[in-house]
């Protein structure tokens, strides 16, 4: 026993890449918890106690090892696409998917992203939010697929091209294949990302792709592509209209950290107009609304107050919100110029967060923080090889500290395979067994019931447990018992049982005596 110890601790990384079977058996959807939190920490204590972290060589792993982890990204991926398709089959979607997903199929058969779930009446949803990027799982939902398919196929393709430009970029900058192959799956595994990723779908991971390939294009001193990349980040938010401005800024003012200056008037041609652009685009979002829709901006009532922004408790979330971001590259990108002036990019983000109200916006390793998280391993990676004649050793095993460090949160209580293996032929919740539902019917629904009666022509009413609607003229309740929205009380006493329809709920508003 103590010449294994002392062998696994001669030589740490074989160690490290005998525990690739840990993501597997996550991805497997086995449960470790506790007994791979205290792995992980032995391994670290190993990892760092030996002295070739000290040494100068570079950091190469054999072929076979950068496949192992490549294949771990890859069933990453795979899973990713089933487990989100799995919970749409358990009813266990949430309201954005739900929202988004109606958008898709309105645009597919109406010809307008309109929805009926953010007000009383169908209403066109750009007006909400900017996300014209919902056209391209509508177009995949007009040549046949369900629209719940067609947009997690986009949502999963999205994370795909995110995680490639990563390793693209990570390889740009001088990185090892070995080094950069490593940090994306890290990257895919820290604790700001994986579970939004895997959650649901949200308008910012919409941006992952257009947001690495910006990058990327920059960095290979392709200003016309990045600049089309950050327009195309404009389609999935409002609030990239102000990214597109802050990273313009940096790729003008950093220019002579990442570019020979002979390029820097094309550079500022280019990111110049791209910053007007961005700027004109979240002014005319912003200050039309009242103009041209007689509205004001749907979020304006996010914003905190002044007693709410100098709340000490508010001001400490905020500041846990900021550090988790940053936290799972291990601030790396803090440490350089380069590092902090591609950290500046995403300010925009962080300002937002800083600026408002919204609890949800700062919940730490909550969504609003997944691009700023995503970006920071781009500082981080620059900063690692910025730094790499002083900290050499360390940097150069700096994957896999961060590697074993969040594997043991990874591995916490998410079990998706879990719901792909219950969502095999499981039927319960088959949009055939609320068939006999009249389109014209006035339904109240939670998020996995939208999801079965978008064949509707009537607009159907959402709850959620933060939505309760004022109960209009309604003629069915439809709801999935085992879903994560409970029926608001006050739903409940105005109804009562009527339609037994497989593993759906089928309330009707109750007769009075």
């Amino acid at each position: 026993m103590a010449s294994t110890m002392r062998g696994l601790l001669a030589h740490p990384l074989t160690f490290l890449f005998a525990f690739l079977a840990a993501p597997v058996v996550w991805l497997g959807g086995l449960f470790i918890f506790d007994v791979t939190r205290i792995a992980a920490g032995l391994m670290l204590v190993a990892l760092a106690a030996n002295p070739r972290l000290r040494s100068t060589g570079p950091l190469e792993l054999p072929r076979s090892h950068r496949l192992a982890i490549a294949g771990v990204a890859v069933a990453y991926l795979a899973l990713l696409l089933a487990h989100q398709l799995a919970k749409v089959k358990l009813g266990r979607q949430g309201i954005d998917f739900a929202i988004f997903t109606q958008i898709v199929d309105s645009i597919a058969r109406r010809g307008a992203p309109l929805s009926s779930l953010i007000g009383p009446e169908w209403r066109n949803f750009l007006s909400h939010h900017f996300v014209p990027v919902l056209y391209l799982p509508a177009a995949l939902t007009t040549a046949g697929l369900s629209a719940p398919t067609a947009t997690l196929l986009i949502h999963v393709a999205n994370v795909a091209v995110g995680f490639l430009a990563l390793h693209g970029i990570f390889r740009q900058v001088g990185l090892s294949p070995s080094v950069s192959i490593a940090l994306v799956l890290v990257a895919m595994l820290n604790p700001a990302l994986r579970p939004e990723i895997f959650w649901g779908i949200h308008d910012e991971t919409f941006a992952l792709g257009f947001v690495g390939l910006a990058f990327l294009f920059w960095l290979r001193g392709r200003f016309l592509a990045s600049a089309l990349m950050l327009a195309l980040s404009a389609t999935t938010k409002e609030s990239f209209f102000l990214f597109m401005v802050s990273f313009s800024g940096v790729a003008i003012v950093a220019h002579h950290r990442f570019h020979p200056a002979e390029t820097a008037s094309a550079a500022r041609r280019v990111f110049g107009v791209t910053a007007l652009l961005g700027l004109a685009g979240f002014a005319g979002y912003f200050f039309l609304q009242p103009l041209l829709i007689g509205k004001q901006f749907d979020h304006l009532n996010k914003l905190a107050t002044l007693d709410t922004l100098l709340s000490p408790s508010v001001l400490g979330q905020k500041l846990l919100f900021t550090g988790m971001v940053l936290l799972p590259s291990l601030g790396l990108g803090l440490f350089t110029w380069r590092g902090r002036a591609i950290l500046a990019t995403p300010l925009p983000f962080i300002g937002i967060v800083w600026a408002s109200g919204y609890e949800e916006m700062y919940r730490p390793l909550g969504y609003y923080g997944v691009v700023t998280s995503f970006i920071a391993f781009i500082a981080a990676a620059v900063s690692m090889v910025d730094l790499a004649p002083r900290w050499r050793g360390l940097l150069q095993s700096a994957p896999a500290l961060l590697f074993l460090g969040w594997l043991g949160l990874c591995l916490g209580t998410h079990l998706p395979a879990r719901d792909v293996y219950r969502a095999i032929g499981d039927t319960s919740l088959d949009a055939a067994h609320l068939d006999w539902i009249p389109d014209e019917a006035r339904v109240i629904a939670d998020p996995a019931a939208v999801l079965a009666l978008l064949r509707t022509a009537h607009p159907v009413r959402l709850y959620s447990a933060g939505i309760q609607p004022e109960p209009p003229a309604f003629d069915y309740l439809v709801f999935n018992p085992k879903g994560w929205e409970p029926l608001p009380p006050s739903l409940e006493q105005l109804t009562e049982p009527c339609h037994p329809s497989g593993g759906w709920v089928v309330r009707c508003p109750r007769q009075r005596p």
